[in-house]
């Protein structure tokens, strides 16, 4: 009985929802753990791995090799971990449709959202080269029998090179990378879901597109003095547009990549070599037709040499907060961000959603 009852919340939650890549829209780069925490402000600070997909002219900045295979990541939304409780809550009571209704409607407007990463690199002073995966899907419920579907697979490869100039004032950087997709995003009628109960196969191939092709960004870093370290950074990502040709026959082709400008400033007002704080302040996509409310980001951190970093800031005028503990072997970041899924951030609240996301590296 408990068991039937889970299948039916869940189909319930299915026929009114939608899915999506949530980890994957609107993002101009491959968004590492350590960057959401802080506010995903980024652009001017770009002194470690994330520089392949924030801003290749960190890479000049580093001063020494690092290198990681074993990283995965794997994030959920707040809704969704409340969620998975109560549908387990719900089955073991042997609620009846009534309150299986009640449940459905409670949760109208809420969305839901699982997503897993990968990101091995390779980086030292003035090169260095990556995988950057993200996969993503959710569910936001609707009050009509209407499912629009969106899920979707993003993996980045980048290359890049930099150097310095200027009495290492200037950082200048410039990243090759490849790039292969695949997204569904379809609305779907209780109609049209049966009909994909014969040949879902080839139906389903009409409702997905997919893309690969060659890309480029550039990014600047300028620190016109050593007290406190003001920087100054630009990343321009997909100069140009990044065009996509199908990924093959069957499926449909993916719209160009748009080209992204991205400004930032940072700032460390304490280094005392043990410990520092870090401050930054970014714009992004300032060339695209979204609300400023979306592009404002900011942040900070507090660091313990590298075994302990602590992060918190703004985004999508919602508070994040991260940590990093590195130690030997295993490396831990952690944050915590949300995304506002409204034309303008902070218009509606069951348009915030909330999520968690956890990165582990073992050995290497």
């Amino acid at each position: 009985m408990a068991n039937k009852l889970t299948c039916r919340v869940a189909a319930a939650l299915a026929l009114m929802s939608a899915g999506s890549a949530q980890a994957l829209e609107g993002a101009w780069t491959h968004y590492g753990v350590r960057p959401l925490g802080m506010g995903n402000a980024f652009v001017a600070v770009a002194d470690d791995f994330n520089s392949l997909f924030y801003n290749p002219a960190g890479l000049a900045r580093l001063d020494d090799w690092y290198l990681e295979i074993l990283n995965p990541s794997f994030g959920a939304s707040a809704a969704t971990i409340s969620i998975i409780k109560e549908i387990t809550d719900l089955g073991k009571s042997g609620a009846g449709f009534a309150r299986t209704l009640d449940f459905v409607e409670k949760h109208v407007g809420e969305t839901h959202h699982v997503g897993a990463g990968w990101t091995p690199y390779f980086v030292k002073k003035n090169f260095g080269l990556g995988i950057g995966m993200d996969v993503g899907f959710s569910l936001e419920a609707h009050s009509d029998l209407d499912i629009h579907l969106n899920l979707g697979t993003e993996v980045l490869v980048p290359i890049s090179y930099a150097r310095n100039f200027l009495d290492d004032r200037l950082s200048l950087g410039l990243t090759a990378k490849l790039y292969t997709g695949f997204e569904a995003d379809e609305n779907l009628s209780i109609d049209t879901i049966n009909s994909l109960s014969g040949d879902s196969s080839s139906k389903l191939k009409d409702l997905a597109k997919g893309g690969k092709g060659v890309g480029f960004d550039a990014g600047l870093l300028f620190t016109p003095i050593k007290a406190m370290a003001p920087t100054l950074g630009v990343m321009i990502a997909d100069i140009g547009d990044t065009r996509l040709a199908p990924l093959n026959d069957t499926l449909g082709k993916q719209d160009a990549r748009p080209m992204a400008v991205n400004l930032g400033m940072s700032l460390r007002p304490i280094d005392t070599g043990s410990q520092y704080v870090l401050l930054a302040l970014d714009t992004h996509q300032v060339n695209q037709p979204t609300h400023f409310s979306h592009k404002l980001n900011m942040g900070a951190e507090w660091g313990l040499g590298r075994i302990l970093k602590v992060q918190t800031g703004l985004s999508d005028g919602q508070l994040t907060a991260g940590t990093q503990i590195d130690v030997k072997l295993i490396k831990l970041r952690f944050a915590t961000y949300a995304i506002d899924h409204g034309a303008v951030a902070g218009s509606n609240d069951r348009l915030i959603d909330r999520r968690y996301l956890l990165q582990i590296k073992l050995l290497i």
